[in-house]
């Protein structure tokens, strides 16, 4: 059974943003939520993915084929305070 909950990213309390690789296989499933030791993270497309750390130490992982956009956009929220 498949079901969807969504999911909010606090960015007021996001400490860290970089661009990263989310995987180095060629082949990853779609997958969202997927909580890893203290790392959620969210696969669409693409080998690029946004790493964002939060205050608490806990990271998201969010795979993207338009990484530098993502980053673009989340750096102007985050520090624009």
């Amino acid at each position: 059974m498949i079901s969807t909950r969504l999911v909010k990213i606090d960015l007021s309390g996001i400490t860290k943003a970089e661009k990263t690789i989310y995987s180095n296989y060629h082949l990853n499933p779609p997958a969202f939520n997927v909580h890893v030791a203290k790392t959620i993270k969210f696969y669409s497309g693409g080998k690029d993915a946004v790493r964002l750390t939060d205050k608490e130490g806990l990271t998201y992982l969010i795979g993207t084929s338009k990484a530098d956009d993502l980053l673009s956009t989340i750096e102007n929220i985050i520090y624009k305070k």
